[in-house]
């Protein structure tokens, strides 16, 4: 994320809202507190593999981002109904976006995605959505033998 920001997590660990300092500058945005510096909040829906599907305002509850995957998780961004400087996407929402408006890290099954390598990033190891391989063994082995 660029800027400041701070999200919470429900009891699965995974994220459901974002506060984010949008333009850089902490000596403006109030958002839940007074000169916190904070600009845009947005929360996270996600689908039953917990897979980011939407960000959605949290002023108005419109959905500004959607996410599309493959089934080894390359994803596709696609228009919500504006993007990040207010303008109205709705003629193309579900169109692909060429970029992410809202440099939103948490992707594929909620693993942190890195846009300059395009691995998401999981603990000790990294997952290739081309390959749809784990670039690393798992550090633990195969501590419980191979019948899981």
């Amino acid at each position: 994320m660029r800027g400041r920001g701070k999200a919470r997590r429900s009891s699965r660990h995974q994220r459901t809202l974002r506060d984010r300092d949008a333009d850089s500058d902490s000596e403006t945005g109030d958002l839940g507190v007074t000169d916190s510096g904070l600009e845009e909040r947005l929360y996270y829906t996600t689908d039953a593999n917990m897979n980011v599907t939407a960000l959605g305002d949290g002023y108005d509850g419109a959905v500004v981002e959607r996410y599309t995957y493959d089934p080894y998780g390359k994803v596709s961004v696609r228009h919500g109904v504006r993007d990040a400087a207010g303008n109205d996407t709705s003629e193309s929402e579900w169109d692909e976006r060429t970029s992410d408006t809202f440099d939103n890290e948490i992707l594929y099954c909620g693993y942190l995605f890195d846009s300059e390598t395009g691995l998401y990033h999981v603990r000790h190891r990294s997952y290739h959505p081309a390959l749809g391989r784990w670039l690393q063994r798992d550090p633990i082995g195969c501590a419980r033998g191979i019948g899981l």
